[in-house]
C-alpha cells in the first residue's frame, strides 16, 4: 500500500450534533468525502476512523475500511494529528502517503 485517505469522523460533535452523518441534499454528508476520495483514484485504501455506529454503517455500506478509534481519541480536545497517528499505527507497513479528508467537505472535487 502506498497511499491512504484518512477520514476522521467522530460521533460527538457539540456544535452540530450528528453532523458527520446528517443528510445534505438527501445523502449523509460523509458520503460526499468518501465518494470524492474514491473518484480521485489516488488511494489504495480509504479509512474512516470513528467511534459511532451510524458513521461506521455509512462507511461500511460504501465499501471503505472502518477503524474504530478508542474513546480516548473521541473528545473535542483531540486533534487530527493524534487521530491520524493512531490510524497509521494500525498498519504493519506505513503507507508512503497519507491524506486527511474531513467528513464535512461535500463540495470537494476529485481534482482538489
Amino acid at each position: 500500500m502506498t497511499a491512504i485517505a484518512i477520514i476522521p469522523a467522530r460521533g460527538g460533535s457539540t456544535r452540530i450534533p450528528g453532523k458527520n452523518w446528517k443528510e445534505f441534499h438527501g445523502r449523509p454528508i460523509i458520503e460526499y468525502s468518501i465518494e470524492t476520495a474514491k473518484k480521485s483514484g489516488l488511494f489504495d485504501q480509504i479509512v474512516v476512523t470513528t467511534d459511532h455506529r451510524s458513521i461506521a454503517e455509512v462507511a461500511g455500506e460504501l465499501g471503505v475500511m472502518v477503524l474504530w478509534r478508542p474513546l480516548s481519541l473521541a473528545y473535542d480536545h483531540i486533534g487530527t494529528q493524534e487521530v491520524a497517528s493512531f490510524t497509521l499505527n494500525q498498519f504493519k507497513d506505513w503507507p508512503q502517503y497519507a491524506c486527511c479528508i474531513y467528513p464535512t467537505a461535500p463540495l470537494m472535487e476529485p481534482d482538489d
